[in-house]
């Protein structure tokens, strides 16, 4: 008991990962994202290699600025997941914050992300952002894990109740239904309610759930787990995945105008890369056939065809990388880094959607943040 009187003490004075505070979803307000100007410590790996002071606006929502329902000036809004929430890294380094510096007065850039959120989350977002803000641009980078974690019967089980997902209606066409509001249950018993508090509040346990596991798991696998997940795993191994997926994308696509309020012509998706295959060589040949190879070309394909605007961000990586061999994800995580976060900005600062909400903001140059 003393030993672990002695590590908790010590823990305590190291940069341990902390659980966000959420708003979750109610019948009212379907919308999940966190606490209003709270802040908690975002860290990976069991020797800390990522260490980021977390911090959410008056809306409850990771930046530096607050957020104005009713501000004149044009606003191009980010949606998104864990890539979007971007906790890895300060709020100015990560792609919106980038471009929210930099058009400083021309036109707002907000960003909505919650880790883990897909596709289907995705529409809950625009349609809240389209109620609220108004906005005039749309930005939604596409991650490898979006397509597959929409569906209702595919996260009944797990923390994606909190989201909005795909169901199957009796005609077999998808439908959007609000997330699963579970009512917060008190602990039954004393040992239950202990247990939870100290998964909260210990520094040891929170090290040894959150930070011990990267130090023996890589960031990804070598197919033998999870196979699905990997970039270069067969489609044919996994068909009713992709077909499911597919599902998903043709739904996303054809709801995502009427949630947004926007004409695809203003919506810009940015498509992550295959990463790792970008730092092997040969990678082309892995890249057909994939799992993700499939399902990415079928989403840029929709996309396009749909309208949409598509950013491809793979041969942007390949280039670079062969160019200065600077890796765009983290050590021990596979989000993007600040290099991969730049990366992005340029090349939605070059878009077809910038370059209208910028033409939106002429008239008004100079409004109200």
């Amino acid at each position: 008991m003393l030993i672990m009187v002695i590590l908790e003490f010590t823990f305590r004075f190291l940069p341990v990962s902390e659980p966000p505070n959420r708003v979750l979803p109610t019948r009212d307000d379907p919308i999940v994202r966190y606490y209003p100007n709270d802040e908690w410590l975002y860290s990976v790996a069991w020797n800390f290699v990522i260490v980021n002071q977390t911090r959410t606006n008056n809306k409850g929502w990771v930046s530096d600025i607050d957020y104005v329902k009713d501000a004149e000036t044009p606003l191009l809004a980010f949606v998104g997941d864990s890539f979007v929430q971007a906790g890895q890294l300060p709020w100015r380094d990560s792609c919106h914050g980038r471009l929210s510096t930099k058009l400083d007065g021309q036109i707002r850039v907000y960003s909505f992300g919650h880790n883990a959120a897909p596709l289907s989350q995705y529409l809950g977002y625009a349609q809240y952002i389209r109620d609220t803000y108004s906005p005039v641009g749309l930005v939604i980078p596409i991650i490898e894990n979006d397509f597959d974690q929409s569906f209702r019967h595919a996260i009944k089980q797990t923390r994606h109740h909190m989201f909005f997902a795909f169901e199957e209606a009796p005609n077999g066409e998808l439908v959007l239904v609000p997330p699963a509001v579970k009512a917060y249950k008190e602990p039954t018993s004393w040992f239950v309610a202990l247990n939870r508090w100290v998964s909260q509040h210990s520094s040891l346990v929170r090290y040894r759930t959150n930070h011990v596991r990267d130090r023996f798991f890589p960031v990804w696998d070598d197919g033998t787990q999870e196979s699905q997940f990997s970039p270069t795993a067969s489609a044919t191994a996994h068909p009713d995945t992709v077909q499911w997926a597919r599902r998903a994308t043709d739904a996303f696509l054809r709801m995502l105008p009427e949630k947004s309020g926007l004409d695809p012509a203003r919506i810009v998706f940015v498509v992550d890369g295959l990463r790792p295959l970008h730092y092997t060589e040969g990678w082309e040949d892995q890249l057909d056939g994939s799992f993700h190879g499939v399902l990415r070309r079928y989403f840029k394909d929709q996309a396009r065809a749909d309208g949409y605007e598509v950013i491809d961000m793979h041969p942007v990586f390949v280039d670079h990388y062969r160019s200065h061999k600077e890796p765009f994800n983290w050590t021990r995580d596979k989000h993007w880094n600040a290099l991969g976060h730049g990366l992005c900005a340029e090349q939605v600062a070059q878009s077809h959607v910038m370059k209208q909400v910028v033409t939106a903001a002429s008239p008004m140059m100079g409004g109200a943040r």
